[in-house]
């Protein structure tokens, strides 16, 4: 009886991804087939324990803090093995401050820092938090989101923030910005998040199709004239798309075997 009670706690665990945050009661026990009243249990005991937890909103329930905590430990540290060498190569090639950002809720997160080449450098410490729609990698991560993470993600029109005078000035407006972000592949900001500095990014996608991260290349605005901006972007996308790829197959160094 304990070993059934446990395999269908994993089943309800597993029914939660980016592409479904969220679920209720009623359609748990209709997609797993499992009556109301025991899935009911199983989320009040897995709740008791941290591993998910209620909107009280919805009333629909999504991974707790304690479970997200774990799979983000996980999940970034291998995503910094897989993509460093990509990150360097990217730097080479933009000459950029690059970046890998990360959702966590409604917050934009360094995790990942390599300082540009060039003399004017644009150091940002791994570990910053801003609002999850800042930059270029913030429009890069909900472009590329579960409509239920970008609903829940952005702030209503009266708490909508701007870095600068160059930000985008509304939720709307963001919103229709998305769209052409999807259409291009990459994102871009014109002194929108900074003054003074002009930013690409692309989002590393998980097997769903659904952004994790967010690659960003940032130049002074002199160094990266309007013109250059697309090539740009082709190469930022061109560098996400391939540590998407990297992490989908699972790639990482490993000591090569000795023939036999």
């Amino acid at each position: 009886m304990a070993i059934d009670a446990l395999a269908k706690g994993l089943q309800v665990l597993s029914c939660f991804s980016p592409a479904n945050p969220e679920w209720g009661v009623t359609q748990l026990s209709e997609g797993l087939r499992i009556h109301k009243s025991r899935v009911h249990r199983i989320l009040r005991t897995l709740s008791a324990a941290g591993y998910v937890e209620q909107d009280p909103g919805t009333q629909k329930y999504r991974l707790g803090t304690r479970m997200q905590s774990a799979l983000a430990t996980d999940t970034e540290t291998r995503l910094k093995a897989v993509a460093r060498p990509f990150l360097l190569a990217l730097q080479q090639r933009t000459k950029g401050a690059i970046h890998i950002r990360v959702p966590r809720g409604d917050a934009n997160v360094i995790i990942e820092a390599i300082e540009s080449p060039l003399p004017l450098r644009l150091v940002r410490p791994v570990g910053e938090v801003n609002p999850i729609y800042f930059g270029a990698s913030g429009k890069a991560l909900l472009a590329f989101a579960a409509r239920q993470v970008l609903e829940a993600s952005l702030p209503r029109a009266s708490a909508w923030k701007r870095f600068t005078e160059r930000s985008i000035a509304s939720r709307e407006l963001f919103l229709k910005e998305l769209d052409r972000v999807r259409r291009a592949g990459y994102a871009y900001t014109d002194e929108e998040a900074i003054g003074g500095v002009r930013s690409i990014a692309a989002p590393i996608l998980d097997t769903h199709g659904y952004a994790i991260a967010a690659i960003t290349s940032a130049l002074p605005s002199a160094a990266l004239p309007e013109r250059a901006v697309p090539a740009q972007g082709r190469t930022v996308a061109r560098y996400a798309a391939l540590v998407s790829e990297a992490l989908r197959q699972d790639l990482r160094p490993t000591t090569p075997r000795s023939r036999p």
